[in-house]
């Protein structure tokens, strides 16, 4: 895709995640976690879907709660085990901005018209939740370079200039980001994906298993190495 088109469409992701942000919550919701509707109707907090747990009234507390469901999940996964090889497990033994996290906000969930070049939807909000803006920056945007990992420097640089050119929050102008950046990097290293979902797993063989869990062990140690713990 030429240097244009990339443009085109990241300007357009940029002005979907601004107006994500700028959504105007109705009172009804307070705190940090998932949205149900009660019995009048109105759009309430409850559990975080992704993570089965919540809702927090504070940002920090959300941290503390995914923390401990974490661990209570890594227990009872029959490849990470707790993490208790290697003395790992003993290692691991703050009002702040609400906004919409779509969670998911990859390219696998866009509506894209190749004749016109516009993104005309953005789908799929089973892991939405109601969280501090940076959460979307890790848990979404894999496809654009927008992680802290597997950079595609001519994407990222793309994508950051269409965040500015619309005022974005994004990590680069979220104050404390290299604190959180530690908690949710540890967060996925404790439960990574390909050795915890359900459907993901059964797309794998065993071997491939074993290898993504030993890599994983190697890079969370090495992580709380580099935490201090």
């Amino acid at each position: 895709m030429e240097l244009a088109q990339k443009w085109k469409i990241f300007a357009q992701m940029a002005e979907i995640v601004r107006r994500l942000q700028s959504f105007q919550l109705p009172e009804s919701i307070t705190g940090f976690g998932g949205v149900t509707f009660n019995d009048a109707g109105q759009i309430v907090r409850a559990e975080m879907p992704t993570v089965g747990a919540g809702p927090w009234d504070l940002y920090q507390s959300s941290f503390k709660g995914r923390l401990e469901v974490a661990l209570r999940t890594a227990d009872a996964n029959p490849y990470i085990k707790g993490w208790q090889t290697n003395n790992l497990r003993e290692q691991l033994s703050s009002k702040d901005d609400r906004i919409v996290v779509h969670a998911g906000f990859n390219a696998s969930n866009l509506l894209f018209d190749p004749d016109s070049g516009r993104i005309t939807g953005l789908v799929d909000y089973d892991f939405a939740t109601i969280m501090h803006p940076l959460h979307e920056f890790s848990s979404s945007f894999d496809s654009t370079g927008g992680q802290f990992r597997g950079w595609d420097w001519e994407n990222a640089r793309l994508w950051e200039d269409a965040l500015e050119a619309v005022e974005v929050k994004r990590p680069r102008n979220i104050k404390g980001i290299d604190k959180v950046a530690n908690v949710d990097t540890v967060l996925q290293a404790i439960l990574p994906w390909r050795v915890s979902n359900a459907d993901i797993l059964g797309l794998q063989t065993e071997e491939a298993i074993l290898r993504c869990r030993d890599e994983n062990e190697q890079h969370l140690d090495k992580l709380l190495s580099r935490l201090g713990f």
